[in-house]
C-alpha cells in the first residue's frame, strides 16, 4: 500500500475508534461510494493545501486547512450513514467482496485508479513545498 492510502486509513482509524461497531446493511456498492466521496473531498482538500502552501500560508493556516478537511471527510462518510472508522473497518472485513464488487463495475475501479494518480501527485506536491517533510 503506498505512503498516501496509508496515512489516509490511519487517519481514518483514529478518527473514530469508539465507535468500531459493524455498519449495518452496509454494501461493497456503499462502501465504494462514501469511499469514492471520500477519496474526492480528501483530494479537494489537498488542493485547498497546495494552493495555500504556493502562496506562503503558515504552520497554522495549514494545521487549519487539514483539520477542515478531516471533518469534510467525515462528513462524507455520515452522508452514507457510517463514520470512518467504520467504514474502514468494514472495507478489511469484507476486502474481498468489495474486490469482487469492483471487477463487477470497472468504472468504479477506474475512478479509484484515478484518484489515487491525483492524490498522489497532490501529495508529492505537497511534500516538496513542506521541504520533504
Amino acid at each position: 500500500m503506498d505512503k498516501l492510502n496509508s496515512l489516509f486509513l490511519v487517519g481514518v482509524l483514529l478518527i473514530g475508534l469508539p465507535t468500531l461497531a459493524h455498519a449495518q446493511g452496509e454494501t461493497p456498492e456503499d462502501f465504494v461510494r462514501a469511499d469514492v466521496e471520500a477519496r474526492t473531498v480528501t483530494l479537494q482538500g489537498l488542493e485547498t493545501q497546495l494552493a495555500a502552501l504556493q502562496q506562503g500560508a503558515d504552520l497554522e493556516a495549514q494545521t487549519q486547512l487539514a483539520e477542515d478537511n478531516r471533518q469534510a471527510v467525515e462528513a462524507a462518510f455520515n452522508r452514507y450513514g457510517v463514520s470512518s472508522a467504520v467504514h474502514t473497518v468494514y472495507g478489511t472485513q469484507e476486502s474481498e467482496a468489495i474486490a469482487v464488487w469492483l471487477q463487477d463495475h470497472p468504472e468504479w475501479q477506474q475512478q479509484y485508479d484515478d484518484l489515487t494518480a491525483r492524490l498522489t501527485t497532490l501529495s508529492g506536491q505537497i511534500d516538496v513545498l513542506r521541504g520533504g517533510n
